[in-house]
């Protein structure tokens, strides 16, 4: 395993952990999770640390609601 599918693999499963905290709300998975998810892995796919935070704060707003 190269560090390029670590990385990959990390990316995934933090989607995957977010979108079992939302399933644990009772939310179906939805486009507004599907966008989350996507910017994520555009993010990480371009490297950029900003639109990762932006993501990650997005995402903790909507697990306090």
């Amino acid at each position: 395993m190269n560090a390029e599918q670590r990385r990959r693999g990390r990316k995934i499963r933090q989607v995957l952990r977010l979108d079992r905290a939302w399933r644990a709300e009772g939310k179906v998975e939805g486009r507004t999770e599907n966008a989350l998810a996507w910017r994520m892995g555009q993010a990480h796919r371009m490297g950029v640390g900003a639109d990762m935070e932006r993501a990650r704060r997005r995402a903790s707003r909507k697990a306090g609601k």
